[in-house]
């Protein structure tokens, strides 16, 4: 399982939204398209210094769908004062997850303790090219977030992808703060 433990920001993270092993159980997103979020309406407020970047792995993406998926973009929505320096999708090959890490990759040695150094190795990166997902596995969406601001927020995270001919994007509920300065409200 993922230990919240291992630095101040994840034990920040398991004070804020109440745990961290296993995977997310609130409901599905809804979406006209056959990717859905794992995740409902949830608020994050992570401690982070202006200009810093830190992982944040909390939205697992399934496909209700028997076609193979492929993601075009990534993007924070409404987001003021944090900005996305990477985008991966990895598949989760076990219940656990990646999580939040106060830097950017997270810590191989964390990985491979929590058996998710193989799904990091199939991580499969946004932005370059689509990527195809596969069906057969949830993903988790891990983002490098970068503030540029010493509050920092979006509302949400949307994925743009193509199922066959067909064009969709589904949006999380996912609220970011990313704070240096104060403690989170």
């Amino acid at each position: 399982m993922h230990d919240c433990g291992r630095s101040s920001l994840g034990l920040l993270l398991c004070l804020v939204v109440g745990g961290c092993s296993g995977l997310p159980s609130r409901g599905a997103i809804a979406t006209d398209g056959p990717l859905t979020a794992g995740s409902g309406e949830a608020h994050y407020c992570l401690p982070v210094a202006q200009g810093a970047s830190i992982t944040f792995g909390h939205d697992v993406f399934r496909s209700s769908g028997d076609e193979q998926l492929s993601v075009l973009d990534v993007e924070l929505e409404d987001a003021d004062g944090v900005t996305v320096q990477q985008a991966v999708f990895v598949p989760l090959l076990t219940t656990n997850y990646i999580g939040t890490y106060d830097r950017f990759p997270p810590p191989m040695a964390d990985l491979r303790r929590s058996g998710l150094a193989e799904s990091w190795a199939r991580r499969q990166a946004v932005g370059r090219k689509p990527i195809v997902l596969d069906t057969a596995f949830p993903h988790e969406l891990v983002l490098e977030l970068k503030a540029t601001a010493p509050r920092a927020t979006a509302t949400g995270i949307t994925v743009t992808y193509e199922a066959g001919d067909d064009r969709f994007t589904v949006t999380t509920d996912t609220a970011l703060e990313l704070v240096s300065e104060a403690p989170c409200a």
